[in-house]
C-alpha cells in the first residue's frame, strides 16, 4: 500500500491522551475558540447519551481521551446506568416497586441491591445528590452536619446555609429523593442525569485553569454546571444555550 501522508509520530505522542495531559491541554484547550468548540462536542456527545436513556455517572478528565486531530471520545462506561429507553427494564420495574410501597423508606435488601448499581463514583467530580444517594442505600448515618460535610469534601463544593438545609429537606424525604434521582417526578426525567452536568463542569473547570483559559461566560457556565442543588442545576441543553456558546 502507498501512502500519501507520513504520519508525525511525535506529534501524535503528544497530543493524544486524556484531557489531563500537559500537552493535550496545551495543544487543544489552551485557546478560548478551540476550548468552545471541544467543550461544545463534549456536551453535545452526553446530550446524545441522555436522549437514549444513558448517564455516564462516571465522568471526569481521565474518561475523556483526545486523538492526534483534537478529536474527544467518551470512555469507560463501567458505571452508566441506561434508565430509560428500550434497555430500562431493570429500573423499570425498580420504580414500579418503589412507587407502589407505602413505606417511607425501604427494605435494606432493596437498597442495597440498588446500592451495587451505582457503587461506582470519583471523589471530587461526584455530584452532592449522588454522593448523597449512595449514602442513603448504604445505610450510612445522615444528619445535617455529617451529610454537609461528606458532601463538601467528596463534591469538592462549598455549601451555603441554604444548601445544606435543602439536603437536610431531602434526608427527611429519603423515598421522594430516590423516586427523583432514579425514575423521575412530575414528567421530569431522572434526576441522575443532572450527575453528569455537574461533574462535566468539574471537567471543564479544571481544564481551563490548566489551560489558563480566564473567560467571564465560561465561569458564568461552569458555576451554573455546578450548582450543588440539582433542582437548580442546569440541564445539558441548557448548557448547550449558554451565552459562552454564542460567542465568536
Amino acid at each position: 500500500l502507498k501512502f500519501d501522508r507520513l504520519i508525525n509520530k511525535s506529534l501524535l505522542v503528544r497530543t493524544c491522551g486524556v484531557l489531563n495531559t500537559k500537552r493535550v491541554i496545551q495543544t487543544f484547550f489552551s485557546r478560548v475558540t478551540s476550548l468552545r468548540s471541544r467543550f461544545k462536542y463534549i456536551l453535545e456527545s452526553i446530550q446524545f447519551l441522555h436522549s437514549i436513556g444513558i448517564a455516564h455517572l462516571d465522568l471526569k478528565r481521565d474518561n475523556l481521551i483526545s486523538d492526534s486531530a483534537g478529536r474527544i471520545r467518551v470512555i469507560d462506561f463501567g458505571a452508566s446506568l441506561a434508565l430509560t429507553g428500550e434497555h430500562e427494564m431493570f429500573f423499570k420495574q425498580v420504580c414500579e416497586k418503589m412507587k407502589k410501597s407505602k413505606k417511607s423508606d425501604f427494605t435494606d435488601k432493596f437498597k442495597h441491591g440498588l446500592l451495587m448499581k451505582i457503587a461506582v463514583h470519583t471523589p471530587g467530580y461526584v455530584s452532592p445528590e449522588f454522593q448523597l444517594c449512595t449514602d442513603i442505600l448504604g445505610n450510612k448515618h445522615l444528619n445535617k452536619d455529617t451529610a454537609s460535610k461528606k458532601i463538601s469534601k467528596k463534591s469538592n463544593v462549598k455549601l451555603s446555609k441554604s444548601d445544606s438545609d435543602f439536603f437536610k429537606s431531602v434526608i427527611k424525604q429519603k423515598k421522594q429523593f430516590l423516586l427523583d434521582m432514579f425514575c423521575g417526578l412530575n414528567d421530569k426525567p431522572p434526576a441522575l442525569f443532572l450527575s453528569d452536568v455537574y461533574s462535566l463542569g468539574t471537567v471543564f473547570k479544571k481544564i481551563a485553569k490548566d489551560g489558563n483559559v480566564k473567560n467571564t461566560q465560561l465561569n458564568s457556565l461552569i458555576k451554573l454546571m455546578r450548582e450543588p442543588v440539582y433542582t437548580k442545576r442546569i440541564t445539558i441543553s441548557e448548557c448547550l444555550e449558554h451565552p459562552f456558546f454564542k460567542s465568536n
